[in-house]
């Protein structure tokens, strides 16, 4: 993961604090935030020694995402897709 892109996730969760065990976090809680055009995320968790982070997305309908790669782990969960998502290989 990039200096910019640590930089950029630890701005999203500067109101999270990482805990032991389980974090619950409430719909009301956290912040979604534009990360693209058409997605929105909320950040669940993020563990600054394993750089490990747990998002909710958000997609617009009819939103693409580039295909990309990840120099760390990366736990998402979409809630709702209207179509069908491609399969990127």
């Amino acid at each position: 993961m990039t200096s910019e892109r640590v930089r950029y996730w630890k701005a999203k969760i500067a109101c999270q604090q990482p805990t032991k065990g389980l974090t619950y976090v409430r719909a009301s809680e956290g912040i979604w935030r534009g990360i693209a055009p058409g997605v929105t995320a909320k950040v669940l968790s993020f563990d600054p020694v394993s750089r490990r982070i747990t998002t909710l997305l958000r997609f617009a309908p009819g939103t693409s995402y580039a295909p990309h790669r990840h120099t760390a782990v990366e736990e998402l969960f979409v809630l709702e897709v209207v179509a069908p998502l491609p399969v990127v290989r």
